[in-house]
């Protein structure tokens, strides 16, 4: 009896989902416009982060290629993220502007929303499940 009670309860333990279960974010980005420099990720869990006070989940830097390029976010808890992606061209570490304030190297969001200013946390936000997400950016 014990033996059927206890293979029961295993069976039944492996049928639960597993509380916590990371997921993968797969960002890929297109529309580089120059295979120069570095592109700069960052993943942020929240509008404090994407605020630039808070920490992010996750930073990358990535070579730049004009074929596109794909990043791995891995084991993430499943829930909402917002992606920024800065395309430092001349890899003299900072994101060029002009004198209007207007960028001259590519930048981009997830969920790509068309605005002509910093998307807010809320507009690049996407949500994340279980078994990940895969999401496309574009450099503007």
């Amino acid at each position: 009896m014990k033996t059927l009670t206890g293979t029961l309860l295993i069976s039944a333990l492996f049928a639960l989902p597993l509380a916590g279960q990371a997921a993968d974010l797969t960002v890929r980005i297109d529309k580089i416009r120059e295979a120069s420099g570095h592109l700069f990720l960052k993943v942020c869990a929240d509008a404090t982060c994407w605020d630039g006070d808070g920490e992010a989940v996750s930073k990358a830097l990535i070579p730049a290629d004009t074929d596109g390029v794909q990043h791995v976010v891995a084991d993430l808890e499943p829930g909402r993220y917002a992606v920024i992606v800065m395309h430092d061209e001349n890899d003299n570490g900072e994101f060029d502007m002009n004198f209007m304030g207007i960028p001259k190297e590519g930048y981009g969001y997830s969920n790509n929303p068309r605005v002509m200013r910093k998307a807010t946390f809320d507009e690049a936000a996407v949500d994340v499940p279980e078994g990940g997400l895969t999401t496309d950016l574009l450099l503007r």
